[in-house]
């Protein structure tokens, strides 16, 4: 692999951070479809990646807390089967965003309660290689509740609250599989 990249990161006194980064990776033997025998591969490729991600995180007050980020991949085959050049690679979005939330309450009934909310979107991806099956975007809402009383901490987090049917493929894009649906989990800690 050959890889650049460059960045910044702010830190304002009012709360704001974040950072930004631009990079330029070319990697090569990169698993590619072997014509001669189907249902093999061969590492003959090599896969262009440029892009930039964007992360801030904002203090608004000492109870609320909110952080988001954005990335850019522009991932592209540039040595393999010929009639895979200069497709986008394949399980890989050019898009994906997501924003996170917090608040908690330090005073009153509802002390020590925090509540959390977020976003997350991943962009549509090709399947293959050669560009024959595109996976759909989708977007997942998550939510969360934690409640601290001394030495004892419960959770309880909601994964995918609207049961969102997405489809998550393997490393090789050979098989695809349902994303997970809503899931509701707890947690109790112990501290000593």
């Amino acid at each position: 692999s050959e890889q650049v990249e460059a960045g910044i990161k702010v830190n304002f006194p009012w709360g704001l951070t974040g950072t930004a980064s631009y990079f330029d990776i070319t990697r090569g033997n990169v698993s590619t479809p072997d014509r001669n025998n189907p249902g093999f591969q061969v590492q003959t490729g090599e896969v262009r990646s440029k892009g930039a991600e964007v992360e801030l995180a904002y203090q608004v007050t000492d109870q609320w807390f909110v952080q988001g980020g954005y990335a850019f991949t522009d991932a592209k085959i540039t040595k393999g089967n010929p009639d895979e050049i200069g497709n986008r690679f394949q399980n890989i979005p050019e898009h994906q965003a997501n924003i996170w939330t917090h608040y908690r309450f330090d005073q009153g009934l509802l002390e020590n309660l925090t509540l959390s909310t977020g976003v997350n979107f991943v962009g549509d991806r090709p399947l293959d290689s050669a560009g024959t099956v595109e996976l759909p975007n989708f977007t997942t809402w998550d939510l969360g509740a934690s409640y601290s009383y001394k030495s004892v901490k419960l959770e309880l987090f909601a994964n995918n609250v609207l049961d969102k049917r997405y489809f998550i493929a393997n490393d090789f894009g050979l098989t695809v599989f349902p994303g997970d649906p809503r899931t509701i989990m707890g947690r109790i800690s112990l501290k000593y």
